[in-house]
C-alpha cells in the first residue's frame, strides 16, 4: 500500500500524532524532543495521520474501528464500527477486517466523518459521528470504495475512491451528489484550493500520469497537466 512508505503526522500544541501500519498503534511524541509521550494499541494497521480536535485525537484502523483518544494521554474515550461483525480477509499480507477504515477521519463542525470497507459487494459505508460520543449522526451504505484523505467544501465531502475518479456526498445527509467523471484522475490523492479539486494517480501504473482539476460545486473540469 502506498500509505505505508511513510509515518503520516498532525500536529497540535507541542505533540506530534501519528499511526503505523506495521506496529498497529497510535503515538504521540513531544514536538521539540521526540520523546515518546504515549502509544495507544489498535488491532490492525493505521494507515493515515490523525485527526485532533479539542483535546481529543481520532483514528481509523484496519480493524474497522474509529477510535477516539485523549490526546493528553492515549486514554480511550469511544470506538466506533461501521459494521459491528468480526469476519476478517488477508489484506497487504495482514489479517484484516472486511470492513477497514482507509479514509482519514475528518472533523467538522463537531462531527467527525469517515468511510469504512473496500469492496461494494461486502458493503461500503460513509458515516458521520457525534465527535464527542461517538454516536451515529447518519450512516449509509454506498457503492464506491473510499481509499485517501477526505475532503470538505460547502457542506459537500469529496472522497478519493483509489481506481476511480473521486466522488462526491453531502455532509448533511450522506446523499451522493455526484462523481468527476470528465477524464481519468482515479487515485488516492487529491486536494482543494480554493473552489478546486485536484486530483490524479497516486502512481503511473494505470499508463495515466495526468493530474485533473475540477469546480467543486459544477464538477465542471478545469484543467488537467501532465
Amino acid at each position: 500500500s502506498l500509505f505505508d512508505r511513510a509515518n503520516y503526522v498532525s500536529v497540535a500544541g507541542d505533540s506530534v500524532f501519528f499511526g503505523s501500519s506495521s506496529d498497529d498503534i497510535v503515538c504521540s511524541r513531544n514536538l521539540e524532543t521526540g520523546e515518546e509521550q504515549w502509544i495507544f494499541f489498535t488491532e490492525g494497521p493505521v494507515r493515515f495521520a490523525p485527526a485532533v480536535f479539542q483535546g481529543k485525537v481520532y483514528a481509523g484502523a484496519d480493524d474497522g474501528y474509529v477510535y477516539c483518544l485523549d490526546a493528553a494521554n492515549g486514554g480511550l474515550i469511544w470506538k466506533y464500527k461501521a459494521n459491528p461483525q468480526k469476519n476478517t480477509i488477508v489484506g497487504n499480507g495482514r489479517m484484516i477486517s472486511v470492513w477497514p477504515v482507509r479514509t482519514s477521519i475528518l472533523v467538522q463542525n463537531n462531527t467527525v466523518f469517515f468511510g469504512a470497507g473496500i469492496f461494494p459487494l461486502e458493503g461500503v459505508y460513509l458515516c458521520a459521528l457525534q465527535a464527542d460520543r461517538g454516536i451515529a449522526i447518519w450512516q449509509k451504505t454506498i457503492t464506491d470504495s473510499p481509499q485517501g484523505y477526505l475532503l470538505s467544501a460547502a457542506n459537500s465531502l469529496f472522497l478519493p475512491t483509489g481506481n476511480t475518479n473521486p466522488t462526491v456526498y453531502s455532509a448533511v445527509t450522506g446523499e451522493k451528489r455526484g462523481s468527476f467523471s470528465q477524464g481519468r484522475s482515479g487515485g488516492t490523492y487529491a486536494l482543494i484550493v480554493d473552489d478546486k479539486l485536484v486530483s490524479g494517480p497516486g502512481y503511473s501504473e494505470t499508463g495515466s500520469d495526468w493530474l485533473h482539476t475540477y469546480n467543486t460545486a459544477s464538477r465542471a473540469r478545469v484543467a488537467s497537466f501532465q
